[in-house]
């Protein structure tokens, strides 16, 4: 599922963004100082809602001061050549990572990209940022679906994707078992259909012999 609104989180205010005009056009904006928050977010929601003519999903731009920037050195191919490259990188940025914020690498969401000839870019974000963030946008009804962030490209080249939203993820997770139930129940009635055929075979009394060709006289 895309997207088709964009939201905006900054430490000054939210900003919601239409996608479905080919190029993102500002719906509107509302600043934390707002005296009346909830109510101008509620307005700017609704007014999002009455632009889609199909449900309103939004991605979650993170701020780039939310997240960590960092390089880290390419790995060498000594003591390591028999794993696959991409392996030996993934490594070397989990190791890079270790230390590097308050959060164990399981608590924490990144992406690289090798960047030049000797590094490589790594953005990573805490699972606990984007979960206030979702938090944040689900309650008042933007209904986000992933996690991205617009970096300048001095920090990290090109846009980053940080993955679903937990939202979206036990969304598919319910319609996946929804499809995988629905198959069952189609697979149980035809095993039923098939059953009852047989028995109706089994039960029906044997069909009568067809009489053969009447002697004829010498």
């Amino acid at each position: 599922m895309k997207p088709n609104f964009t939201l905006e989180l900054s430490h000054s205010g939210i900003t919601l963004l239409d996608l479905t005009r080919g190029q993102p056009v500002q719906v509107g904006e509302v600043s934390l100082s707002d005296p009346d928050f909830d109510d101008s977010i509620a307005t700017l929601r609704n007014t999002a809602a009455e632009r889609s003519d199909v449900p309103l999903t939004t991605q979650i731009v993170i701020p780039d001061s939310e997240i960590l920037f960092t390089t880290i050195d390419l790995p060498e191919a000594k003591g390591g050549a028999k794993r696959p490259l991409k392996e030996r990188r993934e490594i070397a940025v989990r190791e890079g990572l270790e230390g590097m914020t308050p959060y164990a690498l399981a608590d924490l969401v990144y992406v690289w990209r090798v960047k030049g000839k000797s590094e490589l870019a790594v953005a990573a974000v805490a699972r606990e940022t984007l979960a206030e963030a979702e938090s944040f946008a689900a309650t008042r009804g933007f209904n986000p679906i992933r996690f991205v962030a617009h970096p300048t490209r001095d920090k990290f080249s090109g846009p980053i994707n940080f993955g679903e939203t937990a939202l979206a993820a036990n969304r598919r997770a319910a319609e996946a078992r929804a499809a995988a139930e629905a198959a069952a129940r189609a697979e149980e009635a035809r095993a039923e259909e098939a059953r009852r055929a047989a028995a109706a075979r089994a039960a029906a009394p044997p069909a009568e012999p067809e009489p053969g060709p009447s002697a004829q006289p010498a």
